[in-house]
């Protein structure tokens, strides 16, 4: 990740979250199916409050739970909706044929490769359990063989540290707690965190940065893939820029610049949310 400042404070606030989080869901657990063992301090809170007359925050803490709540269940389903939708709408475009023959000539597990056949530049890497490599053909006849091995190699790099998955968290709480905005700037220090890593792992198979940059810079000036619903790392889809400076100078640390608003909002909404734990534990 780069800069220690940026590295503890994701930690930090996605550590904070998931706190949060389970006790969330621990409250909404015990609303429903009354058991004790889900009792958390944010029910704790709830009474707190009608106990001293505060219905109101009650209310708005029964709002912000469930609404949090809804959100996670809406998105997992989204996530998997859009995982079996992409799988499915790939299947007619594969060309097996290119699939055997790239898989062999860079040392790739078959069932570790999708290429489909699309005139838009296409590198991705998709799934949770087993990760594939989706390279399109568009892809793969705009690139130089230099710099088809260097977008392999790094896609090779995400499929072994299974990274669509280890982003799935973030992500998911970035678009769960909308009200802390500090989150969707940690799951983009996370993208690019993977996408430098990735590159520096493409440079040492390839011996050179040239390919990759060389990938970058074609890939820049094409139209952007299509955003998708589903978890997924993109060769294209983070700023180049970073990625650039990384490859000309590797010494240097990518620094992510915490965002004023974002973080300006969502402290103070931090700290209300961690204020109401405090009288489940007085």
């Amino acid at each position: 990740m780069g800069n220690p400042l940026s590295k503890s404070v994701v930690i930090l606030f996605l550590s904070a979250a998931g706190v949060l989080l389970v006790q969330m869901i621990m409250y909404a657990g015990f609303t429903l199916f009354r058991w004790e063992v889900l009792r958390s301090w944010f029910d704790m809170c709830n009474s707190w409050f009608f106990k001293w007359g505060m219905p109101f925050m009650a209310i708005l803490l029964d709002a912000l739970t469930w609404t949090t709540v809804m959100a996670g269940i809406v998105m997992l389903g989204i996530q998997m909706y859009s995982y079996l939708r992409v799988k499915r709408n790939f299947a007619p475009l594969r060309r097996k044929d290119q699939e055997q023959a790239i898989a062999q000539a860079y040392r790739l597990p078959r069932r570790r490769l999708v290429i489909i056949e699309q005139e838009q530049a296409v590198a991705l890497t998709m799934g949770f359990i087993r990760p594939v490599i989706v390279l399109s053909t568009g892809l793969i006849n705009m690139l130089e063989e230099q710099e088809l091995e260097a977008v392999i190699r790094h896609e090779e790099y995400h499929m072994q540290h299974h990274d669509a998955l280890r982003a799935m968290p973030a992500y998911l709480l970035s678009k769960m707690m909308w009200y802390l905005p500090i989150l969707r700037w940690c799951h983009h220090v996370l993208k690019i965190s993977a996408e430098v890593e990735a590159d520096r792992y493409a440079v040492a198979r390839t011996g050179s940065a040239v390919g990759l940059g060389s990938a970058l810079l074609k890939l820049a000036r094409h139209k952007p893939p299509v955003p998708m619903n589903l978890s997924h790392v993109s060769f294209a889809d983070t700023p180049i820029n970073i990625r650039i400076r990384q490859l000309i100078d590797p010494a240097e640390k990518p620094r992510m610049r915490l965002p004023l608003l974002s973080t300006l909002i969502s402290l103070p909404v931090a700290a209300v949310l961690a204020s109401l734990l405090l009288p489940a534990m007085m």
